[in-house]
């Protein structure tokens, strides 16, 4: 058995989708953060307008979709249904790691997925410019951003966690 004796991280991080209505509102918003202090509002200018090049409708509902899937496998496996899976598992002679094989766990996560990506596709109507940001907790400076600063803001569209 190996034993680890050097530094270990429990650090995070999370992908931020920040959604615009047009440039000249990308502008305004990142203009408006004079509330944040000032290096921290100079990264998220900075690293917004760097990235608000590559990325397009297209790609956010993608991304979305990836971490809607995600999440709500967890959260239908992990949480009031537990018990539930567990037993259904057992009865199949399945693991864990196999619940995506029970066609009733499988038709929920797609069911729920949707509905997640209807409510997405009707709120990012009205926008046309995007930007993805990913912020990590390896360091007090950065877990303010990923925990506090970031999720405050009001054009943060989504927040993907990485945990």
């Amino acid at each position: 058995m190996k034993v680890r004796s050097d530094f270990v991280t429990n650090s995070s991080s999370s992908s931020f989708i920040c959604a615009f209505k047009d440039r000249e509102d990308l502008n305004t918003q990142l203009d408006n953060l004079s509330s944040i202090n000032g290096e921290y509002a100079n990264i998220i200018r900075k690293d917004i307008k760097d990235k608000s090049h590559h990325l397009n409708k297209k790609k956010v509902l993608h991304l979305l979709r990836e971490a809607y899937q995600v999440s709500t496998e967890m959260e239908l496996f992990w949480g009031d249904n537990y018990h539930n899976w567990s037993q259904r598992l057992q009865e199949e002679g399945l693991k864990s790691w196999e619940v995506e094989k029970l066609p009733e766990y499988h038709d929920l996560v797609l069911e729920r997925v949707e509905e997640k990506m209807a409510q997405a596709e009707k709120k990012l109507e009205e926008y046309t410019v995007f930007s993805e940001v990913e912020y990590g907790d390896d360091t007090e400076f950065w877990a303010q951003l990923e925990h506090y600063i970031m999720p405050s803001l009001p054009f943060v569209f989504e927040i993907i966690s990485h945990h």
